[in-house]
């Protein structure tokens, strides 16, 4: 898929984890590997495998949350403490942080179509 390439292509690793969507609730997730001084992209191997047409959707997500919160997750040391950091996430920061993403992927198609396709 053309979103993965983009990600590999950009530096970050994508890796299928067994039973990710099983034992943490997610399809994917953003993760700064402290070892390699890069971030990765975690997808769930269940989805990976059997949703071709919604994984490349959880990728381009996890890369908004990269570009969106880089900073907070290279703070971050293990899985389980980014696990913990989404779940404590409140409702209200949550939706802001959505709304931010939603106003990036909005100007990003406007951007991606001619100019007789963009809304007046």
């Amino acid at each position: 898929m053309q979103i993965e390439i983009l990600a590999k292509k950009s530096g970050f690793k994508v890796e299928v984890i067994p039973d990710l969507q099983r034992d943490y609730g997610i399809k994917g997730m953003a993760f700064f590997n402290t070892t390699r001084k890069k971030f990765e992209i975690y997808l769930d191997c269940a989805h990976y495998q059997s949703d071709p047409d919604s994984y490349p959707f959880t990728i381009a997500e996890e890369l908004s949350h990269i570009i969106l919160h880089s900073k907070v997750f290279e703070q971050i040391f293990s899985i389980e403490e980014r696990i913990k950091l989404a779940a404590s996430t409140t409702l209200s920061n949550h939706q802001y942080i959505e709304k931010q993403e939603e106003s990036r992927n909005y100007l990003a198609s406007l951007v991606s179509k001619s100019p007789g396709e963009r809304p007046d």
